[in-house]
């Protein structure tokens, strides 16, 4: 079964066109500062001992009521 290791879900899986499992996580992040706009995003993929890849597929922003 599925073992959350991160605070994401996962959103979809299939195959590679080489036949490698693929997984596109998602993630809900809430700005610590709401009065303050976002004026950007940056996102930084460390090092890491796996084949695993960074893709950002998409952001969207929501303002609260």
């Amino acid at each position: 079964g599925y073992v959350a290791t991160y605070p994401v879900d996962p959103l979809w899986q299939g195959k590679s066109a080489r036949g490698e499992d693929i997984t596109l996580y998602g993630m809900e992040w809430s700005n610590p500062h709401p009065e303050k706009d976002v004026a950007s995003v940056r996102i930084i993929a460390v090092d890491s001992a796996t084949d695993a890849s960074l893709v950002v597929a998409g952001i969207v922003a929501v303002t609260a009521d």
